[in-house]
């Protein structure tokens, strides 16, 4: 399975907030489906299947995607990391590319509230066909977060 995260900059009033007079992380903070509706977005262009596939799964989980207000569209998923860490907006990616940036934190993860946004990855390939080790790799990576 793979997630997607809802991030932020680190600079976005989400992330600043505090608890207890220190600084909360980003995991730890929580927003409400409502609160998305007032946010502007980043997302990948309408017509990608990506997009289309996040919307889906936006929406299976109570998520009202008309009402999210998509303010810039880009083509790929660095584009819209660059666009969010800049306070350009919020994004949905998946947390397998943001691993590194929540860990130099140039990026701020928020959870929803009620909603964990889970989807299950699959790797298909023909059994009678040849593997490079460039695919065998890519498997091994991805293949562990398809268990969790």
């Amino acid at each position: 399975h793979d997630e997607l995260a809802l991030i932020i900059s680190p600079r976005h009033p989400f992330a600043q907030q505090m608890h207890g007079g220190e600084p909360r992380g980003a995991a730890e903070q929580v927003i409400t489906i409502e609160d998305l509706y007032h946010l502007d977005f980043v997302a990948l262009e309408a017509a990608s299947t990506t997009q289309r596939a996040h919307e889906e799964l936006l929406r299976a989980n109570g998520i009202n995607v008309e009402r999210l207000n998509v303010s810039m569209a880009l083509n790929n998923i660095e584009a819209i990391k660059s666009a969010v860490s800049c306070d350009l907006g919020a994004a949905f990616v998946s947390v397998m590319a943001i691993e590194k940036e929540l860990k130099l934190g140039t990026l701020s993860r928020v959870l929803i509230d009620g909603v964990r946004l889970r989807r299950s990855l699959q790797v298909v390939t023909n059994p009678s066909r040849y593997r490079s080790r460039a695919v065998e790799a890519f498997t091994e990576l991805v293949l562990p977060w398809s268990s969790l």
